[in-house]
């Protein structure tokens, strides 16, 4: 069946929902799972495994202002613990902007947001311990297409250069570092319930899990082959060479999804193939911080992500203060006079 509007996509989605929750679906999932060994039952075991301390690191922008044709977009990378007391005593931060014209901003604001995420790999994460986890708010893997947008930009990033390429490959072989995703490459689980439940395509991986799954189980996600990805002829040989070793260390990476055993939301986990062994205390230390049904994500990404969000305005209070754009360098005056300009307007040129 061929769906070619939105508002009949949307209602396939819906009704793929509700098909999920029909008793036969998840019997069936749940055989064909443990069948082709990729359903994966821990909840006896997981209850023996003391959880440890996750540290998580997310990067947020504010909305853009714009001013004419420049816009600009502030930033702040925060790294937190979750409910198990950690590293930070309390959260750490920093902060960036990006300036540019409108029609170049929106790819700009991007590569200004991942090389923010870089550094804080590297501040916040550079020497693991064993009493902790660490964590990105998003997929690690994504490094691998992301970062060779950095090198191969006309603009010099600094998180790209050799030696920090080479700290990051470091960082990442340690196998210390996670990230929570809300979806992956793979499409497995829409393949095992393609023929059962129509418009199954419609539905991320998480949603289908969050009803397939019983607490305490994980679902492993297919291992798809990744490619390099291409870099200008103009990079320097060391840093492709530093580029090529940090994606054969993405290449690592596994991705499951796992109900938490207190019947809270599925998380979607990347860890790197050597953290095998402690795979069920990462995930127990994950269940420790799912406490609420009403925040859909483990306290620590939570908290990151809260934390980042208001760095960043405030980073966006205090430059606004600090190089006011509506007041003219040269003659103090006005460049958009306050009487003649709305609140909204006066915002979405730059104003407090």
């Amino acid at each position: 069946m061929l769906i070619t509007s939105n508002e009949s996509l949307t209602k396939q989605s819906q009704k793929a929902y509700e098909e999920l929750k029909n008793p036969e679906v998840k019997k069936s999932f749940q055989s064909i799972g443990f069948e082709n060994k990729l359903l994966i039952d821990v909840s006896s075991d997981i209850e023996k495994v003391k959880p440890l301390a996750i540290a998580c690191l997310d990067a947020s922008p504010t909305p853009p202002r714009t001013i004419g044709r420049v816009s600009t977009t502030f930033f702040a990378a925060s790294a937190s613990n979750g409910l198990i007391e950690g590293p930070y005593s309390s959260p750490v931060h920093f902060v960036d902007h990006e300036v540019s014209i409108n029609k170049e901003h929106g790819k700009l604001r991007e590569k200004r947001q991942t090389n923010l995420e870089i550094h804080g790999i590297l501040k916040y994460f550079n020497n693991p311990d064993t009493d902790n986890f660490y964590a990105l708010d998003g997929s690690v893997k994504y490094l691998g297409t992301s970062i060779p947008s950095l090198l191969n930009s006309d603009l010099d990033y600094s998180s790209v250069s050799q030696v920090n390429l080479d700290r990051l490959c470091e960082i990442l072989e340690n196998g210390s570092l996670l990230a929570f995703v809300k979806q992956s490459e793979s499409n497995v689980v829409h393949q095992f319930l393609k023929s059962e439940v129509l418009g199954i395509e419609c539905l991320y991986e998480y949603q289908i899990l969050n009803q397939l799954l019983e607490p305490g189980q994980y679902f492993i996600d297919e291992k798809k082959q990744s490619t390099l990805a291409h870099l200008n002829f103009d990079i320097s040989i060391e840093q492709a060479t530093a580029f090529k070793n940090v994606s054969d260390v993405l290449s690592m990476y596994r991705v499951i999804t796992y109900k938490p055993l207190n019947n809270s939301g599925c998380v979607r986990v990347e860890y790197h193939q050597n953290q095998e062994n402690n795979l069920l205390q990462i995930l127990k230390s994950i269940d420790f911080d799912k406490s609420s049904k009403q925040i859909v994500e483990p306290f620590c990404q939570y908290f990151a992500d809260q934390w980042a969000k208001y760095y960043a305005k405030v980073y966006e209070d205090f430059w606004m203060v600090e190089n006011d754009p509506y007041i003219s360098k040269t003659s103090g005056q006005a460049l958009f006079p306050e009487k003649s300009r709305t609140d909204s307007y006066k915002k979405n040129i730059g104003g407090i």
